[in-house]
Parts: C-alpha cells; sequence; structure tokens
C-alpha cells in the first residue's frame, strides 16, 4: 500500500511538473495577477519569465559543461582600439575641444557615447562631428620605457583621422515600456532612421538599448527588447552599419542566453555582444565574486573577471557573435556624496580606483576573451576619471535615465584630473599595439596573489620588439620579484614615474 501511494504521488507530481512547464507563462501570469498586477502587466512579465525559463533550460548543458571551465591564457594580439572611454558632450564647442584634447593625451582611440531622446541633438551632435574630425591631429604619446625625467615621441594615429565611436541608442523609460505599441515603435524607427542617415557614413557600431536586465532602469521586458532591437537591425541592414547588443548589466549569464535565443528565433543579426560587466561586488578585480553562486560556492565557481568574460565570450560565440565588448565598468568613489546606490564596501578612494581601472584593464587584455572595455565615465563626482563637481541628488541618481549621461555639467576645462588619468595614460603608452605573450606568475610559480604578465611591442625607434611586463599583487600582499636583470631592464610606477632598480629585485604591491 505504501509502495503504491509512493508511486501514486511520484506519478502526480511528474504530471503536475509536466503542466506547470507546458503551461509555464499561463501559470505565471495567474500568479502575477493574484498579486495584484493589472491584466497586462502580468501578461508582459510572464512572457519575459517565460523566455528566461525555457531558453535556459534548453542550453542547460552549457552550464553543466562549460560554466567552471578554467581560463587559458594563450598569444593574441590585442586590438588597437582595445583602450575605450565612455564620454559624453559639453555644453560648448570650446568644453569639446578640452576632452578631446584630454582623450588625445590619454591614448584613447575608441569612445562610446550616449545618444538618446533625451540628448540635446546640437551639442551632441556637434561633438560628434569633432570626434569624427578632431580639431587637432590625433597624435598619441607614445613612451619606450622611461628614462630617468620619461622619453616621448608621436605614435600611429587613430582611425581615418578621428576616434573609433560606439554610438549607444537609448529609449526613454516610458518608451521602453511601450514597445509593443505600434506608436512607440513607430517612433524609435523615425529615431534610428534619423541618427543612422545622418551619421552611417563615419559612425560604424551602434549599440541598441540599456540593460533589458534591469527592468526597473530600463524600462523593457525581454519581448519589449526583441522588438526595439529587431526594428535596429532592419534599419542597420538599410544603412550597412553594425548592431551591438545586448547591454546585460553585471554577469547575468541567463540573460545573455535568453536573448540570444529571442533573436535566432526572430532572425536577428547583431555583430557585437555587449556587457556592462562591473566586478566591483568582488572588492578587486581579481577576487571570485560570491555573488554568483553564494559566498560558500565563490572557491569552487571561481568567477572572476576572466572567468566571467571567458563565459560570455563563450555564449557569444555559440550564437555566432565573434565580438564581445564591456560597454560600461567602473568603482564607485568613496567621496561625501547625497546618495549611494552602492555598499559602502564596494566604493574605492581614489588610488585604490587607479589601481583598478589598470588592474581591470591588463587582465582583460591578458585573458583575450573581451575585445574592448570602455570604462565609464571620462568625468563624473563619483565614479569619473575626471572630477566633473557635480553631486546629484537622491532624486537624479534614482531616475529612470541614471545609467545614461547625455551631457557634462559645468565646464569640462575646471574638471579636476584624478590619479585615475596618469595611470590610463601610462598603460595605454605601453600596452596600445602590443600582444599578449605570457602569463609569468604560472611560469615562475608565484604566489597566488602575484599577477605580472609580459607583452611584445614593436619599437619604431630601435626597429626591434621590446617586451613589457606589467606585475601587480593583491591588495594586502607584497612580493619581491629577481627575474630580471636591472641591467637590461627599465621600469615605470602605474603613474608612470620612473623607478630605480635595486640589486635584490622589484617589490610589486597593489
Amino acid at each position: 500500500m505504501t509502495k503504491k501511494a509512493i508511486k501514486g504521488g511520484l506519478l502526480l507530481f511528474i504530471i503536475g511538473i509536466s503542466i506547470f512547464v507546458f503551461q509555464f507563462s499561463a501559470a505565471v501570469k495567474i500568479i502575477y495577477i493574484v498579486s495584484g498586477e493589472p491584466p497586462a502587466a502580468a501578461e508582459k512579465k510572464a512572457a519575459h519569465a517565460n523566455a528566461i525559463f525555457f531558453a535556459n533550460i534548453k542550453n542547460i548543458a552549457v552550464y553543466l559543461k562549460d560554466f567552471r571551465g578554467k581560463p587559458e591564457f594563450r598569444e593574441h594580439r590585442i586590438d588597437r582600439y582595445f583602450f575605450g572611454l565612455n564620454v559624453a558632450p559639453s555644453n560648448s564647442p570650446e568644453g569639446d575641444e578640452h576632452i578631446i584634447k584630454n582623450l588625445l593625451e590619454m591614448g584613447v582611440r575608441s569612445v562610446r557615447v550616449d545618444y538618446g531622446y533625451g540628448s540635446d541633438k546640437v551639442h551632441i551632435e556637434r561633438f560628434l562631428n569633432k570626434l569624427i574630425n578632431p580639431p587637432t591631429p590625433p597624435l598619441y604619446t607614445s613612451p619606450s620605457p622611461p628614462l630617468e625625467g620619461g622619453d616621448k615621441r608621436g605614435g600611429a594615429k587613430g582611425g581615418n583621422g578621428g576616434f573609433d565611436i560606439l554610438l549607444h541608442l537609448v529609449q526613454s523609460k516610458e518608451q521602453a515600456g511601450r514597445m509593443h505599441e505600434k506608436e512607440a515603435q513607430e517612433e524609435w524607427r523615425k529615431f534610428l532612421e534619423e541618427v543612422m542617415s545622418k551619421f552611417s557614413p563615419y559612425i560604424k557600431n551602434y549599440e541598441i538599448g540599456s540593460v533589458p536586465n534591469r527592468k526597473q532602469w530600463s524600462g523593457y521586458t525581454i519581448p519589449d527588447y526583441i522588438t526595439a532591437l529587431k526594428i535596429a537591425s532592419e534599419t542597420a541592414k538599410k544603412y550597412d552599419v553594425n548592431i551591438f547588443a545586448p547591454n546585460i548589466q553585471d554577469f547575468e549569464p541567463f540573460y545573455q542566453i535568453a536573448i540570444f535565443e529571442a533573436m535566432k528565433d526572430e532572425r536577428i543579426d547583431i555583430q557585437g555582444s555587449t556587457d556592462n560587466l562591473f566586478v566591483d561586488r568582488a572588492g578587486q578585480p581579481e577576487a571570485f565574486d560570491e555573488h554568483v553562486l553564494g559566498k560558500f560556492l565563490r572557491n569552487l565557481t571561481k568567477m572572476d573577471l576572466l572567468n566571467k568574460s571567458r563565459f560570455l565570450n563563450l555564449i557569444s560565440e555559440k550564437y555566432g557573435v565573434k565580438t564581445f565588448v564591456c560597454s560600461f565598468t567602473q568603482w564607485n568613489l568613496d567621496v561625501p556624496a547625497h546618495f549611494y546606490r552602492s555598499s559602502e564596501e564596494r566604493r574605492a578612494n581614489l588610488e585604490e580606483y587607479a589601481d583598478y581601472l589598470v588592474r581591470y584593464y591588463v587582465l582583460s587584455a591578458a585573458g583575450g576573451y573581451i575585445d574592448r572595455v570602455y570604462w565609464g565615465h571620462y568625468a563624473s563626482y563619483k565614479e569619473g576619471i575626471l572630477d566633473d563637481g557635480y553631486n546629484p541628488t537622491q532624486e537624479e541618481e534614482e531616475s529612470p535615465e541614471a545609467h545614461h549621461k547625455f551631457i557634462y555639467h559645468g565646464s569640462p576645462e575646471t574638471f579636476k584630473i584624478r590619479p585615475a588619468y596618469n595611470g590610463y595614460k601610462t598603460m595605454t603608452a605601453y600596452l596600445r599595439d602590443s600582444s599578449f605573450k605570457k602569463n609569468i606568475s604560472d611560469i615562475y610559480h608565484l604566489p597566488l596573489e602575484v599577477f605580472l604578465f609580459e607583452f611584445d611591442r614593436f619599437d619604431r625607434l630601435t626597429g626591434s620588439n621590446q617586451k613589457i611586463y606589467v606585475g601587480w599583487t593583491l591588495n594586502e600582499h607584497s612580493e619581491k620579484v629577481d627575474i630580471f636583470d636591472r641591467n637590461k631592464c627599465q621600469a615605470a610606477k602605474r603613474d608612470g614615474k620612473a623607478i630605480n632598480l635595486k640589486e635584490d629585485g622589484i617589490i610589486l604591491n597593489k
């Protein structure tokens, strides 16, 4: 009798699960209606949940097989536009020119610019035209390893005289949530037509929408976002330009898979996969993120920056998208503020921010899984490489467009330079147009807290290849490294200042 009851109960359970799976969308809709949602909103949310659930069930083998893979360090060329920056226009032509002068000095060749329904057309279009045709020749400083006092010479020009631009096209939150309506679709199509018809001869790459996995920020459900993306893809084909998507926030691969599956069903083609790959939850760029599967499993999953980028790149390639880009990443600064989204432990001081910026880029360049990294933002009081002096109110921070920057407050000529500025400039001077060669830490069996990578770059002055080593440790660690011949090497700090090498080696720290 007991066995029959168990078998009967098991059968009923299997039947119940089967009915739930096949009627998943209807079941979720009922749950939302019971919780107080209007029928139309409940239906949209049910379709959103349905897309995530079935896409990831279909791809469960990807998680079982590849999630716990290990990053591999292989020799590769670093894209000449790898070092990117998020930047916005000024409210004056002089401000634009000052921004561009600083970008050139920093060695930045690629920029990501927000252009949305809320942009001032006069300012954004003037700024884009200046980026396409900079007011001064884009000569990039490219020092060799520093002699005492430094050494600079002119480097290569970027693109066809201007910057490579990823134009980020964004809707308002209200419009994004109405993409099931014909009127909202036509308004979006009209906006895309206006922008692409004007800039497609000069700007080839367009990122569509923002964070469809954060409905409270963007307004999108997955069906809404897919509708917006399909219209963008159709318009892009007309003007022969590239589409980048889906601009997922943080590491949430189940959203990436759901959107790629929906794109496949709708026959939407994109040329680049994008993610705002923040790692501030881990505390340092190299640390394992306990928010992925919890604190107790973080050492099992080992989801650090390299492993996250490996897995997201793998998903992109599975769906035939060969280019993977980090659209936006940064740390929040520990400065006095009216309001903070981030917790206290996820903020960095000015020096840590500069360290983390360089460490993030070097790790990403060494891994080779990310084709470009756009740091954000060029100027911002709470997270910028420069301080624009504008401390936003809580209302502004919580506004729907908090993740877009359409224009800078104040005059760019008065923005304060932070340590990250020189860190960025030093980094690009050494690593731009280079190749990654080796993970020296592994070869010499250095402690796990030590990171040391070898790059290679052709030196035009000597006509020979130049080996470049970049090294650091985790925050609380220091390590003496004596594998270099001080008579054959020159060294610099993060800010570019020369280091006198001593007989007994180099002390690496954070």
